[in-house]
């Protein structure tokens, strides 16, 4: 009888430290992988697969990979409380800000290491941690070509702008504008300028590229092309780094055809004719010149001045 009641007593205490590891919570990262954007901290969890009526108290480790400890990241250990009742606590690990830009993002690994009380470390025991390298340089035009020409009537420039890698957060760029030979308002508009008090250009997380459109002027005057630069205001722009900047070239489109040959006879007036290639908003005046010192001679010092009205041709006659 007493080695029955012993045998059974030995079951009992048998089937209740059984029934109570079989009870006891696992714990595991909540994700195999986070990110974090250089600078900020990433929110690390570790999470218990139930709760418990104590406080439980984790260890993690950290493992360099292409981030370095201590320098692109705080060094572990790390320790995460989950309070008695919950099943859930996160840890801040801080990411280093520098002004380096990277050939990628950077990563570093953690992993459970213990925990007290004595807890099983489930199947996501390791996780990875990628580092968002935040810089990034700013191409305003094509690749090819710092220059950008554009047709005084064109009526909109759509200039490319692209990022040297796509980011997981919005980018905001701005731009200044150099005059040079231009006139800003009369021959173009500034646009994305907070000179002018106006928002910046907004490239979306995840891409690489945006159309800078910049309304063009049209004038009917006979003139020179004109010019004006464009730069990128980049905050983020890394050490020894420079954005691309472009020359834009408004090309003017009015001229005055002449024809190529004209035959003069001694003693009679020769007669010039010139047209616009298109109407204008007023008559134009020029001069017409003799590359041939000695031809100038023949028809006088002048000057030979040449008028065409709004439309059409003009004629001039000079005598000889």
């Amino acid at each position: 009888m007493r080695r029955s009641i012993l045998a059974l007593t030995c079951l009992l205490l048998a089937g209740l430290s059984s029934q109570a590891f079989a009870q006891s919570p696992t714990v595991q990262f909540s994700a195999s992988s986070y990110t974090v954007v250089e600078g900020a901290a990433a929110q690390v969890t570790v999470e218990l697969s139930a709760s418990r009526s104590q406080a439980t108290t984790v260890t993690l480790s950290s493992h360099q990979n292409t981030a370095i400890s201590g320098t692109d990241f705080t060094a572990g250990p790390y320790t995460v409380s989950i309070p008695a009742g919950q099943t859930r606590g996160t840890v801040s690990i801080q990411t280093t800000q520098d002004s380096v830009l990277e050939d990628g993002d950077e990563d570093f690994d953690v992993s459970i290491t213990g925990a007290s009380p004595a807890t099983t470390v489930g199947s996501r025991g390791r996780a990875t941690i990628t580092i968002e390298d935040d810089e990034y340089t700013v191409r305003t035009g094509t690749d090819a070509n710092p220059v950008t020409i554009v047709r005084e009537d064109a009526g909109v420039l759509r200039l490319p702008v692209t990022l040297s890698r796509a980011l997981r957060k919005d980018v905001l760029i701005d731009f200044t504008y150099d005059t040079l030979t231009s006139t800003p308002f009369e021959d173009y508009t500034p646009v994305h300028a907070s000179a002018h008090g106006q928002a910046p250009l907004r490239i979306p997380a995840g891409q690489t590229n945006a159309f800078l459109e910049i309304p063009i002027h049209d004038d009917t005057s006979f003139e020179s092309n004109e010019l004006f630069r464009i730069d990128a205001v980049n905050p983020e722009l890394p050490d020894g780094e420079t954005n691309q900047r472009t020359e834009v070239i408004i090309q003017n489109i009015d001229v005055a055809n002449v024809p190529s040959s004209i035959t003069a006879v001694a003693g009679r007036t020769l007669r010039v004719t010139a047209e616009r290639n298109r109407v204008g908003t007023a008559p134009v005046t020029f001069d017409i010149a003799f590359p041939n010192p000695s031809t100038a001679a023949d028809f006088g010092a002048g000057p030979h001045r040449l008028t065409i009205p709004r439309v059409g041709s003009g004629g001039r006659c000079i005598s000889r």
